[in-house]
């Protein structure tokens, strides 16, 4: 496939900023986490959308991250991951395998979480410079390629996300998840 359409100013920084903040967002409570990091990608994904001069709403962000597979589903089967992690380290090593096995399962999160809010701000960039007609097959293969690719990059930005996960815990301490919420998508945390 031909590479993504330059858009006006560069896209990395913006890709790495959303990135780090999903894969430092993964580091917090889980409930806060987990409910914080779809739409934190889907704010992405419509200022990606902006970019291109394309208006969007709620449907069709949630038609886009549907079509490609994502969300709720990756936000599942991370869990299921973790859970995975913790049980069998749990069982082999006792009390220092679960230790050990959540900071496992949190490093797994993060790197999931970073490469799958890059490769979908890449592949939003392609689909909304080509006029949103994209054949759906070559979008999803861009996307698990890019995946892939994505968390050998996360290894570069762990300070970063470190960094992030603290601003964000002292930033949002004492606050209920909603809170959290809104002032992440109104844009005070990135």
């Amino acid at each position: 496939p031909p590479p993504p359409a330059a858009v006006p100013g560069d896209l990395e920084p913006l890709l790495i900023r959303y990135a780090v903040l999903t894969a430092a967002l993964e580091l917090l409570p889980q409930t806060a986490g987990s409910l914080a990091i779809v739409p934190t990608q889907m704010k992405m994904v419509h200022d990606i959308g902006r970019r291109h001069g394309v208006a969007l709403d709620r449907a069709s962000l949630q038609d886009f991250a549907a079509t490609l597979g994502i969300g709720a589903v990756s936000q599942v089967l991370e869990a299921g991951l973790r859970r995975l992690f913790s049980s069998v380290a749990g069982s082999v090593a006792g009390k220092t395998g679960k230790a050990a096995a959540g900071i496992t399962g949190g490093v797994a999160g993060t790197a999931l979480t970073f490469a799958t809010t890059y490769a979908l701000g890449t592949v939003a960039d392609r689909y909304y410079a080509e006029g949103r007609k994209m054949d759906l097959s070559i979008l999803k293969a861009e996307f698990t390629s890019l995946v892939e690719k994505a968390k050998s990059l996360q290894t570069q930005y762990g300070t970063a996300i470190a960094a992030k996960a603290g601003e964000l815990a002292e930033k949002f301490k004492g606050m209920d998840v909603s809170t959290v919420l809104e002032n992440i998508l109104q844009g005070k945390s990135i």
